[in-house]
């Protein structure tokens, strides 16, 4: 996943290694877009749905452990995108 902070990118990656490249999140967004497992999760993340394991509330709970907050306008449509994404994929 990616964290916007100060027209900033942390991208945690599979591995645990972090990656800071200095991109807003709507340009970061913009690149990753075309893979349709990338979600953008409010105005400060965007979710590898390939990673996201749960959804729990107005959480996304990550492969690595770590927890997303999802803004209350944005459950609905993740979850949708979470189960499409997920729709016709073994689990793992």
């Amino acid at each position: 996943y990616s964290e916007t902070h100060n027209h900033q990118q942390r991208i945690v990656l599979t591995g645990g290694g972090v990656e800071l490249v200095r991109m807003s999140g709507a340009a970061m967004f913009a690149k990753l877009s075309t893979s349709p497992e990338f979600f953008r999760v409010g105005a400060s993340f965007i979710a590898n749905l390939d990673h996201v394991r749960q959804l729990e509330g107005r959480r996304a709970l990550m492969d690595d452990g770590s927890v997303l907050p999802v803004p209350r306008g944005s459950v609905a449509e993740l979850r949708d995108a979470y189960f499409a994404h997920w729709r016709g994929k073994a689990l793992p």
